[in-house]
């Protein structure tokens, strides 16, 4: 659950999950909010990754 709400911002949520309850929520929803923030946080670790290449490669130059 803490997946969920690190990267999916909490307007994008369901109604019924913004308040940290999944008692109401579909178990194909839940699945899919699990998929979402899976891939969100796939995409800030190649963000982070990017990040740290461009400036390593600015420290340390093309020599």
């Amino acid at each position: 659950m803490i997946l969920i709400h690190r990267y999916i911002p909490e307007k994008l949520l369901p109604k019924n999950v913004r308040n940290g309850s999944y008692e109401d929520i579909a178990l194909e929803e839940f699945f899919k909010l699990i998929a979402k923030a899976d891939l969100l946080h796939e995409l800030a670790i190649e963000d982070i990754h990017a990040g740290f290449l461009k400036a390593l490669n600015e420290i340390i130059g093309d020599n």
